[in-house]
């Protein structure tokens, strides 16, 4: 490895280590010492990103680019500075950009997925989750973020099979076998529901929600323990939540 190599890298190894400030400061030094390279201007971008300065980031990626125009994972990166500005169109802009130069770059169809979603546009949200999945079948959040428009729109079996596909790819996350139980729940699959919301809990004890919608079930079968039971915990992660207190006060009558 060169001399120039072996810096770049020490900066990208106190960044991989989480010493942000040290890694941009480091990469700024190294800028005017090697004023050509891409690589730093990257690593600025994604640092200012980590710190919130998304303006001193977009600026880093394009400087970056002004060098290499056709760089795809600085495109990717600077779609993520618009993204997390809200600054939709030009986050759309960027990820497009990475498509036209690599057009199985499932990560920027992800974000777009995101983006027409947040812009309640959930058809074309659904056409680039798809487009996800075509490229990686194991994109397990592209079937997640499916089957939550497929729940806002009313199409809870199409949502309910959309978890199912995300749990077989990751089988230990407790947000989908809770998501999965909300729609089982609500297309009468009571036995089912409980079941999911169960595993949620077993994999994250602590996820309140999923011991909210156990309570709100076990109470709508008049299965009053168990309800207790659940709203008791939700109040123990939550004092302040007066539903729950309200529903365990309905549950010992």
């Amino acid at each position: 490895v060169d001399q120039k190599q072996y810096e770049i890298n020490a900066v990208i190894e106190l960044y991989s280590q989480g010493n942000i400030q040290q890694s941009l400061q480091s990469a700024q030094v190294l800028i005017k010492k090697f004023p050509k390279e891409v690589m730093l201007f990257n690593i600025c971008g994604i640092c200012y990103l980590e710190s919130g300065q998304f303006n001193e980031s977009v600026a880093s990626y394009k400087n970056a680019l002004k060098l290499q125009p056709d760089c795809v994972e600085v495109h990717f990166n600077l779609g993520n500075s618009y993204l997390a500005m809200e600054a939709f169109e030009s986050a759309i802009t960027s990820y497009k950009q990475v498509l036209r130069i690599n057009p199985s770059y499932d990560k920027a169809y992800f974000n777009l997925g995101i983006i027409y979603t947040d812009l309640a546009q959930p058809d074309l949200a659904i056409s680039n989750y798809k487009q996800v999945l075509k490229i990686n079948p194991n994109f397990s959040k592209a079937y997640n973020n499916l089957g939550n428009i497929h729940k806002e729109k009313g199409m809870l079996n199409e949502a309910a099979e959309n978890y199912q596909q995300a749990i077989k790819i990751t089988p230990d996350f407790a947000e989908l076998h809770h998501n999965l139980g909300t729609v089982l729940m609500n297309l009468d699959k009571l036995t089912e529901a409980i079941k999911h919301y169960e595993l949620a809990l077993k994999i994250n004890p602590d996820y309140v929600e999923a011991s909210f919608d156990l309570g709100m079930l076990y109470s709508n079968l008049q299965q009053h323990e168990k309800a207790i039971k659940f709203f008791k915990k939700v109040i123990y992660h939550r004092p302040d939540d007066i539903e729950a207190f309200i529903n365990l006060g309905d549950s010992f009558f």
